[in-house]
């Protein structure tokens, strides 16, 4: 009977943890993403909280790639935070740092930037994976979802419109992955969604969701302030 509630060893409670990692990140994911269309300047360090985490997911699983992107993330978070920080709440409470817009020719020179730099990177990718022996099949689209996040990141740092577009385009990378490649791979779709890839596909989309309806709460935010400025 003792034995029977003998206290779990250090190996199980370290492969319980692991097993929790990969919800808990996606848990904080979900949070950051509705507190940043809100425009709650608490969302960057819950950002860097679980890049952090992001960071030990990845090593264990030997993605070294992802672990220098969500390195780069963790300082753009800083740099997130100590802008929003910057423009806090005045007497009259209202942020001194509004939701703006890109200029047109600005947004498409970022635009034109991006689908090179995509190909650049994917190209990288595949490099590197060829050398680390990692096993990826898909390095362009992952170098280009990459890219997107950190883009994203930036002009979130500066609470730009445009931020939800590019984080938009990022998941829509990764559905398309999860949701329309990786089925294929599988004999039907229950055993799918029985897997690890049929998660992402469900976490992606739930992303993009939320992405859709922050760029709606932003967009909202950025007219009623060109509203008052005409005022």
């Amino acid at each position: 009977m003792l034995s029977y509630f003998s206290a779990p060893s250090i190996s199980s409670v370290y492969l319980y943890c692991t097993m929790l990692f990969p919800w808990l990140y996606t848990i904080c994911s979900i949070v950051a993403v509705l507190l940043s269309t809100k425009q709650n300047i608490r969302t960057w360090p819950l950002n860097a909280s679980r890049k952090l985490l992001g960071l030990y997911i990845y090593y264990s699983q030997r993605l070294y790639v992802k672990c220098i992107v969500d390195l780069l993330l963790i300082f753009e978070g800083i740099y997130g935070w100590i802008t929003w920080n910057k423009g806090k709440k005045d007497k009259t409470k209202r942020h001194s740092l509004q939701v703006s817009s890109l200029p047109a020719r600005r947004l498409l020179l970022l635009g034109c930037f991006t689908l090179v730099a995509c190909l650049l990177i994917g190209w990288g990718f595949d490099l590197i994976y060829i050398y680390t022996k990692v096993k990826k099949s898909h390095p362009y689209l992952d170098g280009s979802h990459s890219l997107l996040v950190l883009i994203t990141y930036g002009l979130l740092a500066h609470k730009k419109r445009e931020a939800w577009l590019f984080y938009c385009l990022a998941n829509m990378i990764y559905l398309y992955i999860f949701g329309v490649l990786k089925p294929q791979e599988y004999s039907s779709w229950y055993l799918f969604f029985q897997s690890k890839e049929g998660a992402l596909c469900v976490k992606y989309a739930i992303y993009l969701l939320l992405c859709f309806r922050a760029g709606y709460k932003w967009n909202q935010a950025y007219h009623a302030g060109q509203q008052q400025k005409e005022k």
